[in-house]
């Protein structure tokens, strides 16, 4: 079984996935043995015409392909980690002989790093379990990008792909210009480290100070889909980085809009970032709108927002952001208002930065 990213991940599949079909067909494995289980995590499910799209190889046309569903797949309990997560995973997963992950190394906002792990949870793992893992340790100080030592959200990502027996991976990194520039492949644990240990070197970058007005941008297609995807990537990893009354500029497409039914529901549902984070002391955090929570916890409450999207500005607008055509007009308004005397700090590819002060 081979277990692929959605379509918010930039990994070249259309490469590793024929490749990987090709070594286990030579090693005996009949290919109607073979199942591509696709981790959505709790994403919006992708067709399957979508995923055969992206992997462009008439070999996948001879295998099952299984979209993950962190709310409608059939599931097996595996075990409960240290930290209390009860582990549910996709049962075509736990039954499977031999489990093999592809994924992207890249900067993460509350797993330290992407890849790895992160197939089976959150990727192929329960809606009950991803919640546990994405908003119970949510406000712990490791619980950041480029973080691993006593981060428990890693830690229980870990257990959980050692408790469902992850065989073997292939992750590739990117450079800022959406180039592969490395690849790690093998055991599920000491590849990924060592392919942590060259991300690292590559995306780590000192600020002095925070600044007055953050430019940041996803630099990945991928990665700047949606709203969600957006402020995951883009800014919440950065609010370190921005002053009190500061202005963030925020330019990425999402052309999929806000890319969470449940996110979507509670800025509908909102009339200021108060009302975001009074709901979450009401009814607890939940997978989805805690991505929003974070925005207006780390942010909103203190920074302005500035967007340069595709989006509706009246959309813009209900998530407490001013929305502008350009990131000229956009960087013309905030210096209006801040004067030019400011710092100004500039990201345009978020997803192979991890910036700190």
């Amino acid at each position: 079984m081979i277990i692929i990213n959605d379509l918010t991940r930039n990994v070249p599949d259309n490469v590793l996935v024929p490749e990987i079909v090709n070594e286990l067909c030579k090693s005996g494995v009949p290919l109607n043995d073979i199942v591509v289980v696709v981790a959505t995590g709790t994403h919006a499910p992708p067709t399957i015409e979508s995923v055969k799209k992206r992997i462009k190889s008439k070999i996948i046309e001879d295998i099952k392909i299984e979209i993950h569903d962190c709310d409608k797949s059939e599931f097996a309990f595996i075990g409960k980690t240290k930290l209390g997560n009860e582990i549910y995973v996709n049962k075509t997963v736990v039954d499977a002989d031999l489990k093999i992950a592809t994924g992207c190394i890249a900067p993460h906002i509350i797993a330290g790093y992407s890849g790895g792990r992160k197939s089976i949870l959150p990727g192929v793992s329960a809606r009950k379990t991803v919640t546990y893992n994405h908003t119970k340790f949510i406000t712990n100080p490791n619980v950041r990008p480029g973080v691993l030592d006593n981060n428990p959200v890693h830690e229980d990502m870990e257990e959980a792909a050692k408790l469902v027996g992850l065989d073997f991976i292939v992750n590739v990194i990117y450079n800022s210009k959406e180039e592969v520039c490395g690849v790690v492949a093998g055991d599920p644990f000491k590849a990924w480290y060592d392919g942590v240990k060259t991300a690292h070197k590559m995306f780590k970058v000192n600020l002095p100070e925070p600044v007055d007005i953050l430019i940041t941008s996803p630099g990945s297609n991928a990665a700047g889909i949606n709203m969600y995807q957006t402020l995951s990537k883009a800014v919440n990893p950065f609010w370190p980085l921005i002053k009190d009354n500061g202005i963030v500029i925020l330019v990425s497409p999402c052309k999929e809009g806000v890319g969470d039914v449940f996110m979507e529901e509670w800025i509908n549902a909102a009339s200021s970032p108060s009302d975001i984070l009074e709901r979450v002391e009401k009814e607890g955090l939940k997978i989805g709108p805690h991505v929003f929570w974070y925005t207006c916890y780390h942010i909103l409450k203190r920074a302005r927002i500035f967007a340069v999207t595709d989006l509706p500005a009246n959309l813009i607008k209900k998530m407490f952001m001013k929305p502008f055509d350009t990131p000229s007009d956009a960087l013309n308004e905030a210096l209006r208002i801040l004067g030019r005397n400011v710092k100004v700090a500039v990201i345009p590819s978020s997803v192979s930065i991890v910036a700190s002060l």
